[in-house]
C-alpha cells in the first residue's frame, strides 16, 4: 500500500496526472517542507492515490517521494503532521474499506527517508491534523460521513453512528480509542477540527451546509454539547483552525466569500471571540481545501488547491484549470497589518502544477462538493437546456423537508430564469441552487413526493384540481412537483389525472347505470362533450358503446377467471390473460405422507415476531435466516437471525445474528441466499423505516466462525424477495421491487449479476416501469418470483389492490418484459414463490383466496406450464403441529430429491406472534 522504490514511482509523476487536490503541508525542524496532495483516476473515486512530496529550499518540490495507492480501492483526503516527538505522520483515507491508516517516519530531517510499517489508527476519514492536548493526550479527529452524503457506487460505512468524533491515544500513537463525539445539524463531510480553549474546554469546528458548525466538550473529548452555528461563515468547504505559539488563534477561511473564493487568513488574539486581523491569501475562483502549519522560524505555512481540474466531463475543460497546489508563507505581523511586511513573506506560490496533454472525453461532475456559483456555472456552461432539471436531480427533496422549502420564492425564480438576460442567469441560477440545496437530504426520501402527489391526485379525481392547486395541498413547489413526477412516472400529472379519471369513468359505466353525463362530472370533466371526446381518445370508442361491450362480456368469461374478476371487470378487459390451471386434470391432495413439517422458530420473550424467512442448503447442512422484532412488525430493533439444521429440517440450531442495529434506527429485512464459487452469501437490506429501502448488503458465511461478514453496502433501494434464480445464460437473478433511494418500493423488477456472481455489481431493471397497472391502479408490495421455464421468465406478482395475480413474461432474461397478464391460480393478496423441480415440473407456492389460512403448492408436468396437481401444505388450525393460525410467506429450496419449503405461521389470533415452519417434500412421491 505504501510505495517508496523510485523506479515505481515514476508513474505517479506530474505527467502521468490529469488532476489533482486537497493538499497538507509540514515542516521540519530544519525547515523541510513537505506537501501531501491526492489524485489518480479521473476524478474522486476508486483508483485514487495519494503523493508526497518535499522541498529543501522552500521553492522547488520534488516529485513523488512516496505514494500510497492499493489496486481497486481508494486513497485519499491525506494530512501530514510532525508530532511532538519529531516524527512525521503520513495519514490518509482508504475506501471501500472506510479506514484511516497512517506511516511514520522518525527522522524527517534526514538524507534518505526511512518509514515504518503502515498501521491502522480507526474508522472512517480523518482530512485535519491531530490535537495535542495541555494534559499530554493526543485527539485525532475522525469523521464517518452521514448517510446522505453521496460517494457514488461505493459502499456506505458500517459503523453504527455517524458523526465529527475523536480518537485519543495516550501512548504516542501505540494505540487508539474512539472516545466521542458531536453530529451537527446540516454537517456536510465533517472535516472537523479541535482546539483547546484557555478556559480547558474543547472547541469542534464542524464543515456544514451554511459554513461552519461548533461544539463544545468540558471533559477532554468524550462528550460534546449539540452543534450550533458557529457565525464563521464560508462557502461549505474546508477550513483549518490552529493556536500560534504567541497564544493567538488562526483561522483560514473564505471570507467575504461568494464562493471558494478570498481565502483569507485571519487572527483572534481573545480566544476566539473576535477576529480583528486578515489578510488575503488568494482572492481568485476555486481556491480551497487549506492547511497550515507553524514553522519553528515563525513563518506560518498555508497550502491549498486551485482549481483540482476533477469536476470537468471534457478534457478541454480540464487542460483550461490550473490544477494547482499552491503555498502561501506568511508571518503574525503580515496578517495584522493586512499586507505583507516581513520581506520574505510570499504569496501563491505553485508547489506542483499539471500542464499535461491527456485527452478525456467524459469527467462527471461532484455537485456535492461544489459551491453555489461554482455549480450554477457548470450547470449554465454544461446544461443550458435544462439547469432546472439537473438541480433537482442533483437536490431532491423529501415530504418531510419540503415545508421548509421557500416555494413561492422558487417558483418565481424558475419563471424568471427562461427569461433572464445573460447577466443576470447566473446570479438566478444560483438561487435556486442556494433555495434547494440548503434543505435536500441529498437523495434521502422518507415519503417520497410522488407518492403524496399521486395520493392527493387519488383522493380528488373528481374535483379535478389544477396544477397548481395540487403543490398547494401538498406544500410542494410546483416546478419541482412537475419535475419529479415526469422523471419517476414518465408521464406528466396532467396524463396521469386524465388516464385515472377515465379508468374511474370505466368501472361507473360499467357497474353502475348513471347517465354518460352523470359519470363524466362525477369524474371530474366540466362537461360530458369533453368526457366523451377524451374517453374516445383513450379507449377509443365512445362511453355508451363501451358499457355496452363490457356488459356483454360478462358472460364470455371463462370459467377459471369468473370468481377472481369481480369488480374489476375494466382490469379484466384492459389486461392479456393466461390460462395456467388444467382444471380438467386438476387433482388437489391435502394429505399425504410425502409432506412433514417440523418447527423452526416459535416466538419468544426476546422476539415475538419472525418474517420473510428464507431457506439453502451448503455443505450438507440446511440454512434458514429471517427478521425479529420483539413485539410489532419493522418497529423497533430488527436484527437478521439465521439457523442451521443438520437432520434435513427436524431440529434447529439456537439462531445467531447476522446484522442487528439495537437503536433500531435501521431496519433489517429480508434474507435472501445465494450460493457462488463455492461460498455461501446473503443478501439483506438496510431500511430507514418499514420497506424503506435505504442500502443492500452482501455478507458472505464463515464456516470457522459459523457467522455471516459484510462484504460490502451499496445504495440500492431494492427490496429484496426470492432466493437466487441461475439463469441458463449463466446470470445471476433476484425478483424484488424497487423505489427511490429510502422510498417505499412498488415497482416490479429484478436485479441481475452479469458476470453470473455473488460478490460482484448488480444492476436494476424494471419489470414495469412506473408500477401502475392499465387502469391506473399501483401495486403496493409486487413481491414477484420467478419460473425459468425453456428460456422463457415467467415472473409472478402479488397485486393488493386488485383481486387477480399477475404474471409477466420475458424471452431475453429479463432485460425487457411484457405487460401485465392476469392468471387463473386464485392466489389471494400474499407472498407467492415459484421455481422448477430438478426433474422438469415447474412449482407455486402461495395463499389461496379468500384469506391466507390455506397455503398451496401448484404442481405442472414435466416441461409444462400447466399445473394439474395441488398440494394443501396448511390449512388453518394444524392439528400434527397444534398451533397455528395463517400460514405465509414461502420460500423453498431443492436438495437430495427433497423439497424444503419454509414459511411464517401466525401461531394464534395474535396476529404479531408468529414462527417459522419448514415443511419437507419428498419430491419422488408427489
Amino acid at each position: 500500500m505504501f510505495i517508496t522504490d523510485k523506479k515505481e514511482l515514476k508513474k505517479y509523476e506530474a505527467k502521468h496526472r490529469k488532476w489533482q487536490g486537497i493538499p497538507s503541508i509540514e515542516v521540519s525542524k530544519n525547515g523541510r517542507i513537505f506537501s501531501t496532495f491526492y489524485s489518480g483516476g479521473i476524478t474522486e473515486e476508486i483508483g485514487n492515490y495519494v503523493m508526497l512530496l518535499k522541498s529543501d529550499d522552500g521553492t522547488n518540490f520534488s516529485e513523488p517521494i512516496a505514494v500510497a495507492y492499493m489496486e481497486d480501492h481508494r486513497c485519499y483526503d491525506p494530512t501530514l503532521w510532525i508530532d511532538p516527538l519529531g516524527r512525521l505522520w503520513l495519514m490518509w483515507g482508504l475506501m471501500p474499506d472506510h479506514a484511516l491508516y497512517g506511516v511514520i517516519c522518525d527522522d524527517p530531517d534526514a538524507d534518505e527517508l526511512t518509514w515504518g510499517e503502515v498501521f491502522l489508527i480507526g474508522y472512517d476519514v480523518m482530512m485535519n491534523r491531530p490535537t495535542v492536548l495541555s494534559s499530554g493526550e493526543w485527539l485525532f479527529p475522525i469523521a464517518v460521513w452521514d448517510k446522505n452524503i453521496g460517494i457514488g457506487k461505493l459502499p456506505r460505512s458500517q459503523q453504527s453512528e455517524s458523526g465529527a468524533f475523536v480518537y485519543m491515544t495516550k501512548d504516542c500513537g501505540k494505540t487508539f480509542e474512539k472516545i466521542g463525539g458531536t453530529a451537527v445539524e446540516k454537517r456536510v463531510f465533517d472535516e472537523h477540527m479541535t482546539l483547546e480553549l484557555n478556559d480547558g474546554r474543547l472547541m469542534m469546528l464542524v464543515r456544514t451546509a451554511y459554513g461552519i458548525g461548533v461544539s463544545y466538550s468540558e471533559d477532554k473529548g468524550y462528550t460534546w454539547s449539540k452543534g450550533e452555528d458557529s457565525g464563521l461563515g464560508g462557502p461549505c468547504s474546508r477550513f483549518h483552525i490552529k493556536r500560534l505559539k504567541s497564544g493567538r488563534v488562526l483561522l483560514v477561511n473564505h471570507y467575504n466569500f461568494k464562493g471558494r473564493n478570498n481565502l483569507t487568513a485571519l487572527l483572534s488574539d481573545d480566544d476566539c471571540k473576535t477576529w480583528k486581523y486578515k489578510l488575503l491569501i488568494d482572492e481568485r475562483n476555486l481556491v480551497s481545501y487549506p492547511d497550515a502549519v507553524e514553522a519553528e522560524d515563525g513563518f506560518i505555512y498555508i497550502t491549498y488547491d486551485r482549481e483540482r481540474g476533477a469536476f470537468y466531463r471534457s478534457w478541454e475543460d480540464i487542460k483550461g484549470a490550473a490544477r494547482e497546489i499552491l503555498m502561501a508563507k506568511i508571518t503574525e505581523e503580515d496578517i495584522i497589518a493586512g499586507k505583507l511586511v516581513n520581506p520574505e513573506s510570499k504569496l501563491k506560490c505553485i508547489m506542483s502544477k499539471l500542464t499535461s496533454e491527456f485527452g478525456y472525453e467524459y469527467i462527471p461532475e461532484e455537485p456535492h462538493r461544489l459551491s453555489d456559483i461554482d455549480l450554477a456555472n457548470l450547470l449554465i456552461a454544461k446544461y443550458p437546456n435544462d439547469i432546472v432539471g439537473k438541480i433537482f436531480d442533483y437536490y431532491p427533496v423529501s415530504c418531510e423537508n419540503m415545508q421548509k422549502l421557500e416555494n413561492e420564492n422558487l417558483d418565481t425564480l424558475v419563471g424568471k430564469l427562461n427569461n433572464s438576460k445573460a447577466e443576470e442567469k447566473l446570479s438566478t441560477v444560483m438561487g435556486i441552487i442556494s433555495l434547494v440545496r440548503s434543505i435536500s437530504n441529498n437523495k434521502v426520501k422518507s415519503f417520497p413526493i410522488v407518492n403524496t402527489v399521486k395520493c392527493v391526485i387519488l383522493d380528488n379525481v373528481k374535483y379535478d384540481l389544477s396544477i397548481q392547486e395540487i403543490a398547494e395541498k401538498t406544500g410542494i413547489s410546483m416546478y419541482y412537483m412537475m419535475h419529479s413526477f415526469k422523471k419517476e412516472m414518465g408521464i406528466t400529472i396532467t396524463e396521469y389525472k386524465n388516464q385515472l379519471k377515465i379508468a374511474h369513468a370505466k368501472t361507473m359505466l360499467v357497474n353502475t347505470d348513471q347517465s354518460v353525463t352523470s359519470i363524466a362530472l362525477g369524474c371530474g370533466f366540466e362537461n360530458s362533450s369533453y368526457f366523451s371526446k377524451l374517453f374516445m381518445r383513450y379507449v377509443r370508442t365512445s362511453p355508451s358503446a363501451y358499457r355496452k361491450m363490457m356488459r356483454e362480456k360478462i358472460s364470455t368469461i371463462p370459467d377459471g377467471f369468473k370468481n377472481i374478476i369481480d369488480k374489476d371487470l375494466v382490469l379484466y378487459d384492459m389486461a392479456e390473460h393466461m390460462t395456467l390451471l388444467d382444471s380438467e386434470n386438476m387433482t388437489e391432495i391435502t394429505e399425504t405422507d410425502a409432506v412433514k413439517h417440523y418447527t423452526v422458530s416459535m416466538p419468544s420473550e426476546e422476539f415475538e415476531f419472525l418474517h420473510e424467512a428464507a431457506i439453502t442448503e451448503y455443505h450438507g447442512t440446511l440454512f434458514a435466516a429471517w427478521y425479529n422484532n420483539d413485539k410489532v412488525e419493522l418497529q423497533g430493533r430488527t436484527p437478521i437471525r439465521f439457523s442451521r439444521s443438520t437432520d434435513e429440517g427436524k431440529t434447529w440450531s439456537e439462531p445467531k445474528i447476522v446484522a442487528d442495529d439495537t437503536s433500531g434506527k435501521i431496519l433489517y429485512c429480508p434474507p435472501v441466499f445465494g450460493i457462488s464459487d463455492d461460498k455461501l452469501y446473503m443478501l439483506i437490506n438496510q431500511m430507514v423505516s418499514a420497506d424503506h429501502m435505504h442500502s443492500l448488503d452482501l455478507y458472505v458465511y464463515n464456516e470457522e466462525s459459523d457467522l455471516f461478514e459484510c462484504l460490502w453496502s451499496r445504495s440500492i433501494p431494492f427490496k429484496l424477495n426470492t432466493n437466487i434464480y441461475e439463469l441458463p445464460n449463466g446470470k445471476f437473478m433476484i425478483a424484488g421491487r424497487v423505489a427511490e433511494l429510502d422510498g417505499f418500493p412498488t415497482t416490479p423488477a429484478v436485479l441481475i449479476s452479469d458476470s453470473g456472481k455473488m460478490d460482484a455489481d448488480w444492476r436494476v431493471v424494471k419489470v414495469q416501469e412506473n408500477g401502475l397497472l392499465p387502469e391506473g391502479t399501483s401495486y403496493i408490495h409486487p413481491e414477484p418470483s420467478i419460473i425459468i421455464h425453456e428460456n422463457k421468465l415467467y415472473l409472478f406478482v402479488r397485486n393488493d389492490l386488485r383481486q387477480f395475480p399477475i404474471v409477466y413474461t420475458s424471452d431475453d432474461f429479463g432485460e425487457s418484459w411484457s405487460k401485465p397478464i392476469i392468471h387463473d391460480i386464485p392466489f389471494s393478496n400474499s407472498k407467492i414463490y415459484s421455481g422448477t423441480l430438478s426433474d422438469g415440473r415447474n412449482y407455486i407456492i402461495g395463499n389461496m383466496q379468500p384469506n391466507r389460512e390455506k397455503l398451496s403448492m401448484y404442481i405442472s408436468e414435466k416441461g409444462t406450464m400447466k399445473f394439474s396437481k395441488c398440494i394443501v401444505l396448511q390449512n388453518g388450525y394444524s392439528k400434527e403441529l397444534e398451533y397455528g393460525f395463517v400460514w405465509h410467506y414461502p420460500c423453498a429450496y431443492e436438495s437430495d430429491g427433497k423439497l424444503f419449503v419454509i414459511y411464517t405461521v401466525n401461531i394464534s389470533r395474535d396476529w404479531q406472534k408468529r414462527g417459522a415452519i419448514v415443511s419437507v417434500i419428498n419430491i419422488d412421491k408427489i
